[in-house]
C-alpha cells in the first residue's frame, strides 16, 4: 500500500454502529466447483490474488474521532468451513483482516466485512481467487481481470469525490411494515437458495416487460404481503435494492460506492394482485434509478459527516447517533433485493464451475441475486424460523414455469 491507513468511505462508517444482533454487516459470495476443493492449493491461490488487492490486507482501528483502516502485515489463511453463515467477524474487538477465505466440498466461500468493501469489488475478488485457482490446478491461463486501475484508483472513496457540497433537504423514512415472528436462537441465520434456469427466467421477464430485477422484486413483495398480518398490511412494504453507483458514476474503487433506491407498495390501497404489484415497482425503478436521484440521495447521505460539529464529536458519540439513525432507517425497510447480475468468467474455466451463489446478513429476510452460464442463484437469508415468504416467493415463480433446484443450511438434529 502506498499509505500504511485509510480513512473509512461514507458506507463503512455506519458499519461498526450497526452491527448488532443478526446483522453482522458480512456478507458471503461463493462459487460451487465440480471437484472437491484443494485447500493447498487454494492457499497458494489466495497467497496470489491477496497482491493484486493490496487495500485487502488490512484491519480496522480507531482514534478518539473515527475509525480507519490500517496496512497490516497479517497474511490471510484458507481455513473449512466451520462457523454459522456470515456470522460476526469480530473486526472491531480484534486486530484481523476484514474478510476470511473458507471452504466446503466443492465450495470456495469469501465473507467480507461490509467496511472494507461492497459486493462489486468482493465479486472482483472472489473471480481472481477462483481463477488462481483452477489455473493452478488444471494448467489454465488466468489474467486478472476488471483490474485496470492504479493504487489510488482501487482505494478512491468515490463518495468524497462525488460529493457536491450542496444542502439538500433530508427524508426521514416512514414506518414500513414488519415481518414478525419466532426467530433462531444463537444468532443463526437460515439460507434458502433456489436455482432457476437463466433463459427461462429471462424470457418471462421479457414478457412481463420487466428486468430480472424488478420482477423478482414484485414477487418479494407479494410473498410478503400473502405472509404478514393484516395489521402490518396498513403500512407500506418497502423494499431496499441497493445499487452499483459506478455505473452512473465512473470509478475503479475496490472500496465501498454503492447507494439503495427505495421501492414501496401500498398493499392496502391497490391489494394483491400482482400484476397490479409489478406494475407499481417497474414506475418506481424507472423513476429512482437515475443519476439525478443518486447523486441527490448521496449528497443527503453524506452531509451529515461534513457538519464540523458532527466531526469533533468523539467516537462513542458518534457510535451512538450512528446506530440511532441505522435503526430508525431500518424501521422503513421491511426487507432488501440485490442483484449482483451476471458472473462472467473466460470460456476456458466454465466447465469446471457449477454455480456463483451470494447471501448477506439482516435483520429481517435479505434476497440476493447472481446468475453464471445458465444459472441463476437467488440467496434468501432470514433469522425467523418460519420459511412461508420463501415458500410464495418460490411458488410465484413455479406458477410461471420457472421451477427451482433448493437447498438450504438448515439441519435438524
Amino acid at each position: 500500500m502506498k499509505e500504511n491507513w485509510l480513512r473509512l468511505d461514507h458506507a463503512a462508517k455506519i458499519f461498526p454502529a450497526g452491527t448488532y444482533g443478526t446483522e453482522t454487516q458480512v456478507f458471503r459470495f461463493s462459487c460451487e466447483l465440480y471437484e472437491p476443493i484443494d485447500a493447498g492449493i487454494l492457499q497458494e491461490a489466495l497467497d496470489q490474488t491477496i497482491k493484486a488487492f493490496p487495500s485487502y490486507r488490512v484491519v480496522l482501528r480507531h482514534g478518539f474521532f473515527w475509525y480507519y483502516l490500517e496496512e497490516s502485515s497479517l497474511c490471510p489463511v484458507v481455513k473449512p468451513e466451520m462457523k454459522k453463515v456470515c456470522q460476526d467477524m469480530e473486526c472491531v474487538k480484534k486486530q484481523k483482516l476484514l474478510f476470511e477465505v473458507t471452504y466446503f466440498q466443492k465450495r470456495i466461500n469469501l465473507e467480507i466485512y461490509h467496511v472494507l468493501s461492497d459486493g462489486t469489488s468482493a465479486m472482483h475478488f472472489l473471480k481472481n481467487l477462483t481463477g488462481e485457482y483452477l489455473s493452478l490446478k488444471y494448467g489454465l491461463e488466468w489474467k486478472e481481470t476488471e483490474l485496470d486501475a492504479s493504487y489510488s484508483q482501487r482505494a478512491d472513496d468515490s463518495y468524497a469525490r462525488y460529493y457536491s457540497g450542496e444542502k439538500v433537504k433530508r427524508v426521514t423514512p416512514k414506518a414500513a411494515c414488519r415481518i414478525h415472528g419466532a426467530r433462531y436462537s444463537g444468532k443463526f441465520l437460515r439460507n434458502i437458495s433456489g436455482r432457476v434456469g437463466l433463459d427461462g427466467l429471462m424470457s418471462l421477464c421479457r414478457s412481463q416487460n420487466a428486468t430480472m430485477t424488478v420482477f423478482l422484486a414484485a414477487c418479494l413483495i407479494y410473498a410478503i404481503g400473502e405472509n404478514v398480518s393484516v395489521k402490518e398490511r396498513k403500512k407500506p412494504i418497502v423494499l431496499s435494492v441497493p445499487v452499483n453507483l459506478r455505473n452512473a458514476f465512473p470509478s475503479a474503487s475496490a472500496r465501498n460506492f454503492f447507494g439503495a433506491v427505495y421501492v414501496e407498495y401500498d398493499w392496502q390501497q391497490y391489494g394483491g394482485d400482482f400484476q397490479q404489484i409489478l406494475a407499481h415497482v417497474k414506475k418506481q425503478f424507472k423513476e429512482k434509478i437515475t443519476r439525478e436521484h443518486l447523486a441527490w440521495q448521496m449528497d443527503s447521505q453524506s452531509g451529515a459527516e461534513h457538519n464540523i460539529f458532527a466531526r469533533m464529536a468523539p467516537l462513542f458519540l458518534k457510535n451512538m447517533v450512528l446506530r440511532r439513525i441505522y435503526k430508525r432507517n431500518m424501521k422503513g425497510v421491511t426487507a432488501t433485493v440485490s442483484n449482483v447480475g451476471a458472473v462472467e468468467m473466460p470460456e476456458e474455466f466454465g466447465p469446471y464451475i457449477r454455480a456463483f451463489e451470494i447471501c448477506s446478513s439482516t435483520n429481517k429476510i435479505q434476497a440476493c441475486i447472481c446468475s453464471f452460464h445458465n444459472c441463476v442463484s437467488i440467496s434468501c437469508t432470514t433469522p425467523y424460523i418460519s420459511s412461508d415468504i420463501e415458500r410464495v416467493f418460490f411458488r410465484k415463480l413455479s406458477e410461471y414455469g420457472i421451477h427451482a433446484e433448493i437447498m438450504t443450511n438448515f439441519r435438524e438434529d
